[in-house]
């Protein structure tokens, strides 16, 4: 897991990241962005210490699934501007939306006006839908005309969700099946 912001590096953490290597990771960060190169501190460096700004930047590198365990690791966490998090993670996880949510009108408006965090969760909760309605159709014969018009209704929703399911690699078992 890489976090950069605009261009540089705030973190790499190799293999799936847990709190211990993140929590190495800031403590790197905080040391390159406050100390000099020729004083070194010793004492330990909690996330509570970092200023706001770069915390709110690791939250955005967190995966949206696990933005509520991760929040309870720091107070300072939980203070950070949810609607903007939120609104963020929609932005970047969700490129076509139904016109019933006027989402540019959303975009265009001050972040604290929609509930992100709840429109977030019911597109999430449609992209769980539409993937097990999808994999129904994948792994048997039958009923796949219902499952596929259970797709259909999510309207444009599904885009995203279908296209995700589209690039799969060549290795996949069903790999022609989603093509």
């Amino acid at each position: 897991m890489t976090c950069t912001h605009e261009g540089h590096l705030l973190f790499s953490v190799d293999q799936s990241p847990s709190l211990y290597s993140i929590s190495d990771a800031l403590v790197e960060l905080h040391l390159r962005f406050y100390n000099s190169n020729i004083l070194i501190h010793t004492r330990s460096i909690m996330l509570g210490d970092l200023p706001a700004e770069i915390l709110f930047q690791i939250l955005l590198c967190v995966p949206p699934a696990s933005i509520p365990a991760f929040q309870q690791t720091c107070r300072k966490f939980n203070e950070l501007s949810q609607p903007l998090l939120w609104r963020y993670h929609c932005r970047t996880q969700y490129k076509y939306w139904k016109p019933e949510h006027d989402i540019a009108a959303k975009f265009a408006q001050s972040a604290a006006k929609t509930d992100w965090k709840q429109l977030f969760r019911s597109r999430h909760l449609a992209d769980v839908a539409i993937t097990h309605e999808l994999e129904g159709i994948l792994s048997g014969q039958t009923g796949r005309l219902e499952k596929a018009e259970k797709i259909i209704d999510h309207g444009y929703d599904a885009k995203d969700t279908l296209r995700r399911h589209l690039n799969v690699s060549d290795d996949a078992e069903d790999v022609l099946a989603r093509r």
